[in-house]
């Protein structure tokens, strides 16, 4: 197993008790693997597995074809693309004939052209793309069994970077022949199914010259680390197999490992269903980013198993924001009573201090004074909340004897808040 479990107290600006915290072995055949890598294995894990399990029946058949197509596209370095989007993320990766930025919504003609997180070839002939499309779509039926072709490409399009619902998104769920089939390659459990033989064939048995430098391939960086021959190559894969298998435990988010010090709490939170993640179709959560007041609405009202709420429009300034029916809904709580006037400040970021309220609020916790617990919270007019919440076991403080109530409140840490909250209390 590429884990190592052990119990640690870690001490942050976020409510943290002694908890579950797992280590990550990232060695892949004895060279680390670099953030980038992690994170796209960490989208084939997540995102790409689960459906390989609903093509083959079984998690190890899956876990076998995920271990060596991540192999071959690490080696072709397609998983050391840094960006989020086009031309460098690996979803909406392509390589025409050596052009890796042509555009996503145009298809390459002629040559060879290798595409998406499977480092695929796809056909540039229109008759050969129209010839496969069926077997490509029903693939795609057998990983997505729930789902309509359309869904599935508009959800892959977000994951590739491209706004929902935008012109480059329509464009790929309307698009025909050589672009079509290039996006259905581009849909994971599409290219992964077609890869794994394919590379074993080509690698194992007839050792072509594009899989080891063995066998004749060129040398660069990644060849010489996981491809000089079969045996490199099969240690390799064996470690990306229990890797894979580990991320796809621990993870939800792609920039949330195992070895994250949230991991589980928003581990909880996509459980429960508070969050879909921040952006790209849901694939980040965004940790370090900051809560502003109208996500912090969406968080405190799902977790508490409140629908939204359209009775009454009680804030002026929130008209036509997606969380205007949590932020009502807490209003009509008596959660908040907004930011002066009618108006609630959707887009003002939440502090510590403020959360503590928030928190104690939906809990219908009172203040607490019979212990000042902190040092640095004296002239804050949530003293009385933040003790409650220090009483009942959800925060820690910020280190030194301080809360930090003037503090804004990251992601991460609002997962621990919540998690806290209302699965321990």
């Amino acid at each position: 197993c590429k884990i190592l479990t052990l119990w640690m107290v870690i001490m942050l600006m976020a409510p943290v008790t002694a908890s579950r915290a797992v280590t990550m072995d990232w060695d892949v055949a004895g060279t680390s693997l670099n953030a980038t890598h992690k994170r796209w294995l960490a989208y084939i894990s997540i995102f790409v597995l689960p459906k390989l399990v609903n093509y083959y029946g079984t998690r190890d058949a899956a876990l076998d074809s995920a271990a060596v197509v991540a192999w071959w596209s690490l080696t072709e370095g397609v998983l050391r693309f840094e960006q989020d989007t086009h031309p460098k993320n690996p979803v909406s990766y392509s390589n025409c004939n050596g052009n890796k930025n042509q555009s996503a919504t145009t298809a390459c003609t002629s040559g060879a052209w290798q595409i998406g997180i499977g480092a695929i070839q796809s056909p540039t002939s229109s008759s050969k793309a129209n010839a496969i499309i069926p077997d490509l779509e029903e693939i795609l039926q057998e990983g997505y069994p729930n789902s309509t072709v359309e869904n599935v490409l508009r959800m892959v399009s977000r994951h590739a970077g491209y706004a929902r619902n935008g012109s480059t998104e329509n464009a790929i769920v309307d698009s025909t022949s050589r672009l079509r089939a290039a996006w259905l390659n581009r849909v994971g459990v599409v290219s992964f199914v077609q890869q794994y033989p394919r590379i074993l064939d080509e690698c194992w048995d007839q050792c072509k010259s594009w899989c080891f430098k063995s066998c004749g391939r060129g040398s660069w960086l990644e060849t010489d680390n996981w491809a000089p021959n079969r045996a490199t190559a099969n240690a390799a894969i064996a470690d990306l197999r229990e890797i894979i298998d580990d991320i796809n435990v621990y993870s939800k988010f792609i920039d949330v490992l195992p070895d994250h010090p949230f991991a589980n709490e928003i581990k909880w939170l996509k459980a429960e269903k508070i969050t879909s993640g921040c952006k790209f179709g849901g694939i980040y959560y965004c940790p370090d980013a900051n809560v502003r007041r109208d996500q912090m609405a969406t968080f405190l009202a799902k977790a508490a198993g409140w629908e939204p709420y359209w009775g009454i429009d009680y804030f002026s300034d929130d008209d036509g924001n997606a969380h205007e029916g949590y932020i009502n809904r807490i209003k009509q709580k008596g959660v908040t009573s907004g930011c002066g006037g009618t108006k609630y400040c959707p887009s003002n970021l939440v502090t510590r201090g403020q959360m503590a309220t928030f928190l104690c609020r939906v809990k219908g916790w009172s203040e607490y004074w019979a212990v000042d617990y902190f040092s640095d919270d004296d002239d804050s007019m949530f003293e009385g909340y933040i003790n409650r919440i220090k009483q009942k076991g959800v925060t820690s403080g910020c280190g030194g004897g301080n809360f930090c109530p003037n503090g804004y409140v990251p992601r991460k840490h609002m997962a621990a808040f919540l998690y806290r909250t209302f699965e321990l209390n």
